[in-house]
C-alpha cells in the first residue's frame, strides 16, 4: 500500500477502541474519521461515500491491530496487498464484499475487512510459495488455447458458462496423480468463486489412468453426477475397474457404460488429451491453462488467483519459455 494514501498504523487505537463512539455516521466525528462501527453494515455506511483518507482511519487501525496481534503470536499477517493498492480500491473491495455477503453485514467489521482482503488480495502459504517458485509457465498460442477450451474432450465442465476469459481454466487431470487429486478440491473452490473449470482426463503417470478417464468421459452425457463422483474420488489406484465400480454405485449399468465408451471414442479422447499435454511442453500434472499461459503444478485456489490475475505473485511469475505446439487439439 502507498504510505501516503493509507497510513497503516497511525490510528491503531481507533481500530481497537471502545465501540459505540459517534454512532451516527453522518456526525461531525464521523467526518473526522473517528466513528467506530459495531457491524459490517455500519462499516459500509461509514466508508461507502468516503473520499478522503481520514474516514478510512478505522480500516487502518483495524489492519494495524490485527497485524500486531499476528506478529505477537508469531503468525503470518493476513494482509497481503502489495505496494500499489490505493485507498479507494480497499474501500470498494470492503464495501462490495460486505454488501454482497449477508452474513457479514451483522458480523464484526473486522471480519468483513479480513474477508475483503482474502478475496481480493489472498496470501500464499509457504507450500504455495515453494510450489510457485518451482512452477513452470509456458505460453500457449491463442488459437490452441481456444481449441482446447472449446474441445469436446473434457469429462467435466462446471462453474458459470459466462465466466470471463480470465476466470476460465482448462485442467489436464491424471486420476493417479496425487497432486491432481489435491488440486480437484481447489478447482471446486474456484468454481464457487465464479470460475469455469473444464477438466480433461489424461494418462500421464500410468496406463491405468486411461481406463478411469475413459469411463469418466463416457459418462458425461448419460450421468453427470457420476462424472463428478469420479473426479472427486481419490482411489488408491484409479483404473477401469475402479471407475466401473463407482459408476455402478452411481446407478449406471455396466452395459450403458460400455456402450457409451464404444460410441464416444473415450479412450481415443484420453490419448489425444495426453498427446496434447506433451505437445504443450507440460512437465507433469496437474497442468492448467488460464488465458494463454500453461502452468504445471499444484497451487491453492487463492494462489491460483494471485498468479493469474496480474497481482503481486504474478509480478514475480517465471518468464515464459518454450515454443507453442504446432498441433491443435482434435475435435
Amino acid at each position: 500500500m502507498r504510505a501516503s494514501s493509507f497510513a497503516l498504523f497511525t490510528t491503531l487505537a481507533l481500530g481497537l477502541g471502545t465501540p459505540g463512539l459517534a454512532q451516527d455516521p453522518s456526525s461531525d466525528q464521523s467526518a473526522a474519521g473517528v466513528y467506530l462501527p459495531n457491524t459490517g453494515s455500519e462499516l459500509v455506511d461509514l466508508i461507502e461515500a468516503c473520499d478522503t483518507d481520514r474516514c478510512m482511519s478505522y480500516i487502518s487501525g483495524a489492519i494495524g491491530g490485527i497485524s500486531v496481534y499476528a506478529a505477537l503470536a508469531e503468525k503470518p499477517s493476513p494482509f497481503c496487498a502489495g505496494g500499489n493498492i490505493e485507498t479507494a480500491e480497499i474501500r470498494d473491495a470492503i464495501v462490495e464484499t460486505i454488501s454482497s455477503t449477508p452474513a457479514l453485514e451483522q458480523n464484526h467489521p473486522a471480519i468483513g475487512i479480513l474477508a475483503a482482503f482474502g478475496r481480493n488480495w489472498p496470501c500464499m502459504t509457504d507450500e504455495d510459495m515453494q510450489n510457485f517458485q518451482s512452477m513452470t509457465t509456458l505460453p500457449v498460442d491463442p488459437e490452441i488455447a481456444t481449441a482446447i477450451e472449446t474441445s469436446d474432450q473434457h469429462m467435466l465442465r462446471y462453474g458459470p458458462e459466462d465466466a470471463p476469459a480470465s476466470r476460465r481454466m482448462s485442467v489436464f487431470h491424471d486420476p493417479n496423480c496425487e497432486a491432481c487429486q489435491r488440486f480437484q478440491s481447489e478447482t471446486l473452490v474456484l468454481s464457487e468463486d465464479g470460475w469455469r473449470i473444464s477438466v480433461y482426463p489424461v494418462a500421464n503417470t500410468s496406463e491405468e489412468s486411461a481406463g478411469y478417464g475413459a469411463v469418466a468421459l463416457a459418462l458425461r452425457d448419460i450421468s453427470p453426477d457420476a462424472v463428478e463422483t469420479l473426479y472427486a474420488a481419490m482411489p488408491e489406484t484409479a483404473d477401469f475397474e475402479t471407475a466401473m465400480g463407482l459408476a455402478i454405485e452411481a446407478g449406471v449399468s455396466t452395459n450403458d457404460v460400455l456402450k457409451a465408451i464404444a460410441t464416444t471414442g473415450a479412450y481415443e479422447a484420453v490419448e489425444d488429451n495426453t498427446r496434447t499435454l506433451a505437445e504443450l511442453g507440460a512437465e507433469g500434472t496437474p497442468a492448467w491453462i488460464v488465458g494463454t499461459s500453461l502452468y504445471t503444478g499444484f497451487l491453492s485456489a487463492p494462489a491460483v488467483i494471485n498468479v493469474t490475475s496480474g497481482g503481486n505473485a504474478a509480478d514475480n511469475a517465471p518468464s515464459p519459455a518454450g515454443t507453442p505446439p504446432a498441433a491443435l487439439m482434435e475435435q
